[in-house]
């Protein structure tokens, strides 16, 4: 089963994973197999394999140069499950290993999701512990040295997307997005969403229902 495709930045390639199951109905069961990540040409030809793992493979994402690319491996559906973000070349080389997140027994389910910036920087979110209740930790990654830089931690779901300059960084959560500054960590902007969850005052709802306070 084709699980997600991603195009190159100069259009030339595809990047698909396929999710192969156990068992005599291969994907109407759920006793997965092995995972594959393929790249192809988009005008067709040779399929390569970039990587073949017991465990899933999310989100396959170039590099805004193209020169490598960045996926997450692991199972974040069971908790005391490790995932951690990966880095490949194009050819299926050098891969390497990110992060390095160990599961807290006990802590809950772990999530992660990461963007890159326009500079070729990684912004990677490691997420534990329940739903509404989850400790969050940001991370800034440059992929070709391996250094990191942990800049900031709150309480929230998160969802990444980097500004076009690589120096924001907007947080999407419960009941907030949040705008983060890559360089000192500094909220810069929170947007409160209304939402059944929240815990907004009525008088606190704009006419198009969000408010930006400093």
């Amino acid at each position: 089963m084709i699980a997600s495709v991603s195009w190159s930045p100069n259009g030339h390639s595809l990047l698909y994973t396929v999710d192969r199951f156990a068992g005599p109905n291969d994907c109407r069961t759920n006793d997965l197999e092995s995972v594959f990540l393929f790249r192809i040409p988009a005008s067709g030809g040779r399929v390569i394999r970039l990587r073949k793992a017991a465990d899933y493979i999310y989100s396959p994402q170039w590099s805004p140069r193209g020169d490598l690319i960045a996926y997450i491996e692991g199972n974040m559906a069971f908790p005391g499950t490790p995932s951690n973000v990966f880095v490949v070349r194009p050819d299926g080389s050098r891969r390497r290993e990110l992060t390095h997140f160990v599961p807290t027994q006990g802590v809950g389910d772990q999530g992660l999701s990461f963007a890159w910036s326009r500079t070729g920087r990684i912004v990677v979110a490691h997420v534990r512990g329940v739903p509404m209740r989850s400790d969050v930790g940001l991370y800034d990654i440059d992929p070709r040295s391996n250094g990191n830089r942990r800049f900031s931690q709150f309480e929230s779901e998160s969802v990444l997307a980097v500004s076009p300059d690589g120096r924001l960084v907007a947080v999407a959560g419960q009941p907030d997005v949040v705008i983060l500054s890559l360089v000192d960590g500094e909220i810069r902007r929170r947007t409160r969403l209304t939402s059944p969850c929240s815990d907004l005052r009525v008088e606190d709802y704009s006419p198009v229902a969000v408010y930006f306070s400093p």
